[in-house]
């Protein structure tokens, strides 16, 4: 099978923070640069050394659809604001961004990691979790990839990740010639989706259960998302995968089954009875209730005086 482009994700840029030959950027080139596979068609690929930044360097960046971070120094680097707009403009554009250890610490400052579960290695777990509190991250897996944003625990970890994305960009049999020559074991997202499956599945079932006693406090599905730590997006992935339906078919029946509840003990109002139940207004509850239950509140409540 021959290689080919897709999405020009092989015109790549790589992004170094320091002056001197650091590990990270030896596996970005091993990786990126050299093609040690002789693969007929590879990276495109460029390092730039960040501390040269000139505004010119901005446009040359985003006109390639990777970026790859390599680690930072904990001191921080010149032109922070520089970089952090070009990564959040990137990533608008619909590039990928890739981080190699520390470098993960860049793409959280422009907050596009926040709600996601994110790689991280256990040396920067607490101090990461503290600056940025609105990220999931987490030591448990090797790296992380969700809404082209990649992120490797550790500069080793680096190699896995960029082996995965090899066989995302070119093809399978590619990562496993790069992967045999490098010595290193491929690790595959989906694999590490579904050994965190449990984790996954007991943060529903905290914000579900929460959910189920507070089903009048509930505006829209993303309030469970942020409860749940998880972007929108991968909240409903995650959900249809554990409780195969939709957050929003599962909320619905929740409010419905309150409100039969309601109804059943005849104390209330249907207007009452709409708003408790988390129902927007009575129109809402009412077209929702005839939908899911084939007759409409103040016909089942009429059913159930008949029958008593």
């Amino acid at each position: 099978m021959v290689a080919t482009y897709k999405d020009n994700k092989l015109n790549l840029s790589i992004i170094s923070f320091t002056n001197y030959q650091s590990f990270s950027l030896s596996c970005a080139q091993e990786l990126f640069v050299n093609n040690i596979a002789n693969i007929e068609q590879w990276y495109k690929s460029k390092v730039f050394q960040w501390d040269n930044f000139t505004p010119a360097y901005s446009e040359a960046l985003l006109e390639n659809n990777t970026l790859v971070l390599l680690d930072v120094d904990s001191d921080g680097i010149s032109n922070q604001a520089a970089l952090i707009h070009l990564l959040i403009e990137s990533h608008q554009r619909g590039n990928r961004l890739v981080s190699f250890g520390s470098g993960v610490s860049l793409l959280a400052q422009t907050g596009l990691l926040n709600g996601k579960r994110i790689a991280v290695d256990k040396r920067y777990y607490d101090e990461y979790c503290f600056r940025f509190p609105q990220v999931n991250f987490s030591t448990d897996i090797v790296f992380s990839g969700e809404d082209n944003l990649y992120c490797s625990a550790s500069s080793v970890a680096a190699l896995q990740l960029g082996i995965h994305l090899i066989g995302e960009d070119i093809e399978s049999d590619s990562a496993s010639k790069v992967a045999n020559l490098l010595q290193v074991t491929p690790h595959n997202i989906d694999t590490q989706i579904n050994g965190s499956h449990s984790n996954c599945f007991k943060r529903l079932r905290e914000t579900l259960s929460w959910a189920e006693q507070h089903l009048d406090q509930i505006d829209n599905l993303d309030q469970l998302a942020e409860r749940t730590f998880m972007s929108r997006r991968n909240f409903d992935r995650q959900f249809r995968s554990i409780y195969d339906q939709s957050p929003k078919t599962w909320l619905t029946e929740k409010r419905i089954s309150l409100a039969i509840n309601y109804l059943k003990a005849g104390e209330m109002g249907i207007e009452d009875i709409a708003g408790a139940a988390g129902f927007s207004n009575a129109v809402n509850f009412r077209n929702n209730f005839k939908s899911y239950i084939g007759i409409s509140p103040s016909e089942y409540r009429a059913n159930i005086a008949i029958r008593a």
